[in-house]
């Protein structure tokens, strides 16, 4: 995947599924309208995580459907792989103990990323 490309922008739906990155850095970034400003309301932008090698991104919108609550560029040249919601849907019907097990191991990789956790 090229750098600069967008894999999906805050609010939009979670059709795509997670993404595991093998190779680059991926960008995570959340608008927020800026009432503060004396000027008028504008939006601010936040960076909120570095998606670094051998970490997932999208996890917690294939889970429970939400909408994506943040924009996810690629930083840099990438390689990713994906398991789309389509996909991971399937895995529930066909074998739901894997389908328990994936949730259960990415999740784990949330609560690395998230200090509260």
């Amino acid at each position: 995947m090229p750098a600069r490309t967008v894999l999906w922008r805050q609010g939009d739906p979670p059709t795509d599924g997670i993404y595991l990155v093998e190779v680059g850095t991926l960008r995570s970034t959340q608008e927020f309208n800026d009432t503060d400003n004396p000027e008028g309301a504008g939006v601010t932008r936040y960076s909120v995580e570095a998606i670094l090698p051998n970490t997932i991104s999208g996890e917690i919108g294939l889970f429970t459907g939400n909408a994506r609550t943040s924009t996810l560029v690629a930083e840099t040249d990438s390689i990713l792989w994906g398991l789309s919601q389509e996909r991971f849907q399937k895995m529930i019907k066909e074998d739901p103990t894997l389908a328990i097990e994936f949730m259960r191991i990415s999740m784990s990789f949330s609560a690395g990323k998230c200090p509260w956790f």
